[in-house]
């Protein structure tokens, strides 16, 4: 299944956005945001490749992207998306605060 986000935003007010499940096998292309106002972003519970997307909790205890079953070194990841899923967060980790 691919999910071409085509610079448009899936927006969840409560809960998760977007969820895979099981033997599923997903690839989310393309521009575009995945949010969730107080939960997970993107939960991952099947296979799945990220090639584009933005991914947001507004939740204080959520992730924009997380792995629940598997081997999460089977997420496929082109180089800069293993960079900016390095830095979230950060600002939060260095009690830097933002206006």
């Amino acid at each position: 299944c691919i999910l071409d986000l085509g610079g448009h935003t899936i927006t969840c007010t409560g809960g998760t956005a977007v969820s895979t499940f099981g033997q599923t096998n997903v690839t989310i292309q393309g521009t575009g945001e995945v949010v969730s106002a107080s939960g997970t972003a993107l939960d991952v519970g099947g296979n799945v490749t990220l090639k584009g997307g933005t991914f947001t909790s507004g939740g204080s205890q959520s992730a924009g992207v997380n792995v629940n079953d598997g081997d999460p070194s089977q997420i496929t990841l082109e180089w800069w998306e293993r960079f900016c899923f390095g830095m979230m967060g950060l600002e939060k980790r260095m009690g830097w605060g933002g206006t």
